[in-house]
């Protein structure tokens, strides 16, 4: 698990039948940490922290889909395999407190590519309402009637690695002497995480000339992804092209030759 805590901006529905000042929970509020589990057979449970910093509590319920990367977009099916397990499966997560879930992968059978999961986290209902109404019992001062619900929501990828996983990235570049456009395909049977990508000269990749940050993953089969980086001003020489990857998603063919 990485130390440093991870927030992500929790996205959310709100409905609004009146505009109120009143004090509820706000995206900025709300942690996970890691943003994403990866599960094996060698490691079948992991724990994830969700963190609530706001005054207000939230009761969570959590739901288990299976998820697919297809031309880029994402397909989501429930699952019936009953293959990956959050407990808890529901609770409160209280104000100013923290809450562990743990993913515990119960039935691995035998596969050949990474499966592919989201936990989704979602507000019930019930906790919305019960809000709402302490949040109108306290403003007596009102003379409207105001009602708030909000639901939050929030998906988390959980990756089951293969038995023998290996990440192959494979390159089409173009230089026009302005931009360089990079294309890149996971041949391999495992996601990879991108986490950076910067040109130097050759055989000195400890020199940076020009560089991206683009934190995305690529995942295997998928149509490749595309970045763009801009030509070196003094690129007179040989240079080469590097990908640096999370270490927890390390790949081959990581530089290219331009």
């Amino acid at each position: 698990m990485h130390k440093l805590f991870h927030k992500i901006l929790l996205p959310f529905l709100l409905s609004l039948a009146a505009t109120v000042n009143a004090a509820v929970p706000t995206t900025n509020e709300f942690g996970v940490t890691p943003m994403s589990i990866t599960l094996s057979g060698k490691d079948a449970i992991k724990s994830m922290i969700l963190a609530n910093s706001s005054s207000n509590f939230i009761m969570l319920d959590s739901k288990i889909f299976r998820w697919q990367k297809i031309n880029g977009a994402d397909f989501y099916t429930p699952d019936t395999s009953k293959a990956v397990m959050v407990v808890p499966p529901v609770f409160r997560l209280k104000a100013k407190s923290n809450q562990m879930l743990r993913i515990a992968l119960l039935n691995r059978l035998p596969h050949s590519q990474e499966i592919m999961y989201k936990v989704f986290l979602t507000e019930s209902a019930s906790s919305g309402d019960l809000r709402s109404q302490l949040i109108r019992q306290n403003d007596t001062n009102s003379t409207q009637k105001e009602e708030i619900k909000l639901n939050f929501r929030v998906g988390i990828p959980i990756y089951v690695l293969p038995d023998n996983p290996f990440r192959k990235l494979v390159w089409q570049v173009q230089n026009d002497g302005e931009k360089i456009k990079i294309h890149i395909t996971n041949q391999g049977n495992a996601h990879v995480k991108i986490i950076r990508i910067y040109t130097s000269p050759l055989d000195q990749s400890n020199t940076t000339l020009t560089q991206v940050e683009p934190f995305i993953s690529v995942y295997p089969g998928e149509t490749s992804r595309e970045f763009t980086l801009f030509t070196p001003p003094s690129s007179n020489g040989r240079m080469q092209i590097h990908v640096v990857t999370d270490p927890e998603t390390p790949a081959i063919g990581t530089h290219f030759d331009l």
